[in-house]
């Protein structure tokens, strides 16, 4: 682990911030960055870590960046596409970790080529682990949108005048340890009935051997009023507090339990699943909370490369200087999750450690204004294009407008050569080109079928990773789905 090092935690999430923001400002070129003064726009990265022995007891960890995305734009399901070329999710941690995806491919071709890489190829079970020394960690210059997004705001005068910050680590708690001990007794007592208050049966595609669909109504019911009473508790204890929360412009499932919208703290309902806002067309892409939430399950390398690979985990995220609750965060990506039990092998419940780094983000809506402030009339709007960048072979910036690459008209969107690299399209070419390189006989087992030719049957073929998946949406019957006609594609790996 990279904690072993004489550096504190304090000093590796500060230098890994640093990094992060340094490589945005100077090594990424100019080409999608919001324009000075009117715009502004979130950033995610993935920074390897790999601990090296040093003599004595000693390591040190040397960091790089492997994948970044800025943006904040999502595709309505009517612009959905059906061959995989539209990246419908163009947040910044979702293109991050796609671009993360392309980084991780790169180096499964460095490591069956018995080049140096971040695997190790296991030959009896024809799949390659991580090394032990490597480790990955996501920086995201603003609080995940969703569920780690809803919590108290600054102050509230109480009945001794005296003010009550936030739920951020960095500014300091004026409550009093016996306020925070209720408060986390309560997220506590939640973890078992809060999903299960939004459903009532389980709705995944129907895979008898993967999952059983079928739930008991008056337990869930029963648990709905549980979750309720102890929401309302929360609540309760919040308003007396605070004036109001942060709120989020992620809309809860529309079949789920939905926010009250009433004034002050009592706005959002808490541990929802939402889908990010659209333009008019509504979306069918969660929260990053919630997907944040799901890569702690699942892992970062997705079902394809579940067939080459154990599940890939984050050690820990970083948030940049923000309005920020650990507490928040914690509930969003973590808490939520306890309890999933029965996973298959090499899965788990991951909890990265979460940290909070001092330094503001050069292109965030906060740094902007102030550094504007007084010398624009205009109002500030986010940036309608993303950056997609990748530590594969090329280090090839992209930008991405309205799914694609920028600069192709509607005219010509549906050349291939409109596709971003982190499409599904061009990912599913990746995986293809790894499966066409390796002799059948060395092929893991789940790829050994004669009849996989669609994207969506490649992982489907993936039974620990739909295992896995089939116990994470126990949690969360009603989380969206795209069309099946949106993963019916096939492609060649040319």
């Amino acid at each position: 682990m990279w904690q072993s090092s004489s550096e504190t935690s304090i000093e590796f999430t500060e230098r890994l911030g640093s990094l992060c923001l340094n490589f945005y400002r100077c090594k990424l070129k100019k080409s999608g960055k919001p324009r000075d003064g009117l715009e502004w726009t979130v950033m995610a990265a993935i920074v390897q870590s790999e601990a090296i022995k040093l003599p004595g007891l000693q390591t040190k960890n040397e960091m790089m960046v492997v994948a970044v995305g800025t943006g904040s734009k999502c595709l309505g399901r009517n612009q959905l596409s059906t061959d995989g070329s539209k990246v419908n999710d163009s947040h910044a941690e979702v293109l991050a970790r796609r671009a993360f995806l392309r980084y991780l491919y790169y180096q499964l071709d460095l490591a069956k080529s018995n080049k140096n890489s971040i695997f190790i190829h296991n030959v009896e079970e024809c799949r390659y682990g991580l090394r032990s020394n490597i480790t990955f960690h996501l920086f995201i210059s603003h609080t995940p949108c969703g569920d780690a997004s809803i919590f108290p705001k600054d102050v509230k005068v109480t009945g001794a005048n005296e003010p009550i910050n936030n739920l951020n680590d960095s500014v300091g708690i004026k409550r009093t340890i016996n306020e925070v001990e209720d408060e986390a007794i309560i997220y506590q007592r939640t973890l078992d009935t809060q999903y299960d208050s939004t459903n009532k049966k389980l709705c995944i595609e129907s895979d008898d051997s993967l999952a059983d669909n079928t739930c008991n109504e008056f337990d869930l019911q029963q648990n709905s009023s549980q979750y309720q009473a102890s929401l309302s508790e929360q609540v309760l204890k919040w308003s007396n507090r605070y004036e109001d929360i942060y709120r989020t412009g992620a809309k809860c499932i529309p079949q789920a339990v939905q926010d009250p919208h009433l004034p002050g703290v009592n706005y959002h309902v808490l541990g929802a699943v939402r889908t990010k806002p659209g333009r008019g067309d509504p979306t069918l892409s969660t929260s990053c909370s919630d997907k944040i939430a799901r890569w702690n399950v699942l892992g970062l390398q997705g079902a394809l490369l579940s067939h080459f690979m154990h599940p890939v985990y984050l050690s820990s995220i970083v948030i940049a200087n923000c309005f920020y609750s650990k507490m928040a965060l914690k509930r969003a990506v973590y808490d939520r999750i306890l309890n999933i039990d029965g996973l298959p092998q090499g899965f788990k419940l991951n909890e990265p450690l979460l940290m909070h780094i001092s330094s503001t983000f050069d292109d965030s809506k906060t740094a902007v204004t102030k550094r504007y402030n007084d010398k624009s009339s205009q109002q500030l709007s986010i940036c309608s294009s993303g950056i997609i960048w990748s530590c594969d072979d090329t280090c090839q910036q992209q930008v991405i407008v309205d799914g694609r690459r920028q600069g192709f008209s509607k005219k010509n969107a549906t050349s291939p050569k409109a596709r971003c690299y982190v499409c599904k399209h061009e990912l599913f070419k990746s995986f293809l080109k790894i499966v066409k390189s390796i002799n059948e006989s060395d092929l893991p087992v789940t790829l050994r079928k004669a009849d996989l030719m669609t994207y969506n049957s490649y992982k489907v073929a993936a039974v620990d990773y739909r295992r896995a998946r089939a116990k994470f949406f126990e949690r969360f019957p009603y989380w969206p789905h795209k069309p099946e006609a949106t993963e019916a594609f096939v492609c060649d790996s040319n």
